[in-house]
Formats: C-alpha cells, structure tokens, sequence
C-alpha cells in the first residue's frame, strides 16, 4: 500500500470522527439549552403569575416543578407548575 493511501485513509477516518463528535456536541447544547429556558420560564411563572397576588417576601422553585411562596419566612402557597 501506498504511504499516500494509507495518510488519505487515516485521514477520512479522522474527518469522519470529528464529525460524529460535533454532532453529538451540538444535540447535546441544544438539549442543555432547551433546558435551561424550561427553567427559567418556569421560574419565571412561579415569580410572576404564582406568588405575585400573595405579595410573597420570597419563593422557591424545586426540581419538581413545585412553587412555594413566602411571607416572612413562613410558607403562604404552594402550586404545581405544569
């Protein structure tokens, strides 16, 4: 085999390697992405339409999507956001 051959196949085997590699790179920002916007709407939600009319002192989103509203450190409301 031909060193020429042999640079052209190793090469195409690189390109074709870093290509998988960006694409996995890429589904996986945008999956990091999509899921901090879910977040940050969600948080958002709880802020603005959940606690708003308990005129709250603080609130907590969980990782379950729970909003609980504070006065003065004592729990007002609580409501799943969906």
């Amino acid at each position: 085999m031909d060193g020429w051959k042999v640079s052209t196949i190793v090469l195409s085997v690189v390109a074709a390697m870093l290509l998988i590699v960006v694409v996995v790179e890429t589904f996986a920002l945008v999956f990091i992405v999509g899921v901090g916007l879910e977040y940050t709407e969600n948080e958002a939600t709880c802020e603005l339409d959940v606690c708003e009319n308990y005129n709250y002192t603080s609130y907590y989103l969980d990782d379950r999507d729970v909003c609980y509203c504070y006065l003065n450190g004592e729990l007002v409301y609580k409501e799943k956001i969906e």
